[in-house]
């Protein structure tokens, strides 16, 4: 019998294998009694071990035994008996025993569940000769490693079956049965997904807080939210961990990268290098936006009822969808006092938001825009004024003119000296106001009238000219009076003529 091959043709100092001898001829084909010899050097002994036929020309010899020692590469030489091992062939076929792998690290060192993903092992004795293979045994799954020296080489990760565990990985020479080293440890992590990113857009400064909310989010683990460009440039900040669910990480200023807009990818972070958790990670899309800046707010006040609406001017507005007023207040306890306002987008300079109500007293209010949700405000502090609601006990006159130039004293409660402070004469829909107020104390101020229709009306009062009081009783304005006529035009001096009178809009 003549070998023309052996497959494989190297394995592991330890033995063991199962390897396949090719005849030139076809073999017996009656039942025979097939032996496999193996004999190395010096140091190994020739050893016999069962053979079984396979086919024509292929005997399968099972569990070739390895050499009592071995810590570099050797030589054995392999021969086929059909005869029960009464005689051998007499050209062997040669066989190569590597020393075993030496795995000293894995990065990562941690997937998720799934699997799939690529690692990086390194170590020493890693085989590198044409057809010497090399296997990552993760617990009961042999993934074949791609080497790429004798002491770096990659595997793909296969999928856990017991879910997120701690496992140990070790290295082998041979597809089946891991090898006696010791291996290190490797873990699977939960399958991460992350459902959305808020806010998705900032200031190209950079520095906005973006919050990550999802699934399978691990403390033990070290998370970085990547930002990609149009072009494929990245830049990295690192993610925090709030809870299973949530995350936050920092945006990068904007002049880092080619294109106002970037793709937010979740990475995981071992020792310094971003890896991959997972294909089905879907990305998110941030924008960058011109800083914004508020240049004055119209009125600068307004009552705690809350809904007075004010006029933000400024520039570099945009239509977002998630603007909001901010309002940052300190009560008259000391404690701070946050709220927001929903913000209507009117043009690039232009923006609307009403006040919100204020149940607590507060000392002072600053004013903030925000384009993002009230992730991000202006820089510019505005200074706003929450007053109590006016209240009206009195009026003196009651009564004036329709040409106006009443001075009208107001009695009441809440007054402040704003330029805003307006005294409003309400008939039916129409609505005349003061030409002049004047602030005398915080519960009197006087107004002068101004041109009124002849008849009775409401009068209410406002510090910002826009938010006006309960309505006070009635103010009339008389109509001015004309004559026409005197009858009789003389009488006697010493008087006591009775005269009639002619005219209109006598009382």
């Amino acid at each position: 019998v003549v070998l023309t091959s052996i497959a494989p043709s190297s394995g592991s100092c330890y033995g063991n294998a199962d390897i396949t001898i090719t005849t030139m001829s076809d073999l017996p084909a009656v039942a025979t009694d097939f032996v496999c010899k193996v004999k190395g050097d010096s140091s190994l002994s020739a050893t016999l071990f069962s053979g079984e036929k396979i086919g024509s020309r292929t005997v399968l010899c099972k569990s070739m035994p390895g050499p009592s020692l071995c810590t570099h590469t050797q030589t054995a030489f392999v021969s086929l008996s059909i005869n029960g091992g009464s005689d051998f062939t007499a050209r062997p076929a040669t066989y190569r025993y590597l020393p075993e792998p030496i795995l000293s690290s894995v990065k990562p060192n941690s997937v998720n569940e799934k699997g799939g993903d690529i690692v990086t092992i390194s170590g020493h004795d890693f085989p590198v000769s044409s057809g010497a293979s090399m296997y990552c045994v993760f617990d009961e799954y042999s993934v074949e490693a791609v080497k790429v020296s004798k002491s770096t080489a990659t595997c793909a990760v296969p999928p856990s079956s017991s879910g997120p565990t701690v496992t140990t990985l070790k290295l082998s020479t041979q597809t089946s049965g891991a090898s006696s080293m010791a291996g290190i440890p490797f873990s699977y992590y939960s399958l991460a997904s992350v459902n959305s990113v808020l806010p998705t857009a900032g200031p190209t400064k950079g520095g906005t807080t973006i919050f990550l909310s999802g699934s399978g989010f691990e403390s033990a683990l070290t998370y970085s939210c990547e930002f990609v460009d149009s072009i494929g440039f990245s830049i990295s900040t690192p993610a925090t961990f709030a809870s299973d669910t949530s995350l936050t990480c920092a945006t990068p200023p904007a002049s880092s990268f080619s294109s106002s807009s970037v793709d937010i990818v979740l990475r995981n972070v071992i020792d310094g290098v971003n890896y991959s958790l997972g294909d089905h990670l879907a990305t998110f899309a941030f924008s960058f936006m011109n800083e914004v800046h508020v240049s004055s707010v119209s009125p600068l006040s307004g009552s705690t009822s809350g809904s007075t609406e004010i006029t933000v001017y400024g520039s570099n507005f945009a239509n977002s969808g998630d603007a909001v007023c901010g309002w940052f207040s300190q009560t008259e306890s000391g404690d701070s006092l946050f709220t927001v306002t929903q913000a209507t987008y009117i043009s690039s300079y232009v923006m609307k938001c009403p006040t919100p109500p204020l149940a607590t007293p507060v000392l002072s209010t600053q004013f903030e825009l925000s384009l993002n949700g009230g992730t991000d405000f202006t820089s510019t502090k505005t200074q706003f004024y929450f007053y109590n609601d006016i209240q009206l006990t009195a009026l003196v006159p009651f009564s004036g003119p329709e040409t106006g130039s009443t001075v009208v004293t107001v009695v009441g409660s809440n007054f402040l000296p704003f330029d805003g402070l307006t005294c409003r004469f309400v008939k039916g829909s129409e609505s005349y106001f003061s030409s002049s107020s004047s602030f005398l104390a915080s519960d009197v101020i006087t107004c002068i009238t101004p041109s009124l229709p002849p008849g009775d009306y409401t009068v209410s009062v406002a510090n910002n000219g826009v938010d006006y009081g309960i309505d006070f009783s009635s103010f009339t304005s008389q109509a001015t009076i004309t004559t026409s006529g005197i009858s009789p035009s003389t009488g006697a001096s010493t008087g006591g003529t009775t005269v009639t009178v002619s005219g209109s809009s006598f009382p």
